[in-house]
């Protein structure tokens, strides 16, 4: 049975988790002396929070509400959270024609990031039903 007390907790460990390597990336980009505006950091941490919790959220209730397109809707808002990173951040990447390593790691480890806890979540939420 999946009760709202549990959502509420993956949504709190997902938050920790996202937050946690966020400040790990910051340290680290910070201790090689790399600026943290100009590669678009916490854009690309808030894009992906944001979408990955609406994929998370929108998970846990198709989940609850036992609804078949709970599959779809998780696939096409990971599309749509790729989508994001086309429109807003690709552009910027690609202003100075090249992208370069530190540019890459900014999309990656947000992206990877989220899409593992919605992989998790939904993993150990899918097992309650």
């Amino acid at each position: 049975m999946i009760n709202e007390k549990s959502n509420f907790l993956f949504l709190i460990i997902y938050l920790f988790i996202y937050l946690s390597v966020f400040l790990i990336h910051l340290s680290i980009l910070s201790s090689l002396n790399i600026p943290i505006i100009d590669n678009y950091l916490v854009l690309s941490y808030f894009l992906n929070f944001v979408f990955a919790g609406l994929i998370i959220t929108f998970f846990l209730k198709g989940i609850k509400s036992k609804s078949i397109y709970t599959g779809i809707f998780f696939m096409i808002f990971s599309g749509f959270k790729f989508l994001a990173f086309l429109i807003f951040l690709y552009p910027a990447f690609k202003e100075d024609g090249l992208i370069e390593r530190t540019e890459k790691i900014t999309f990656i480890v947000p992206y990877l990031t989220g899409l593992f806890l919605e992989i998790i979540i939904a993993v150990f939420q899918a097992k309650k039903v």
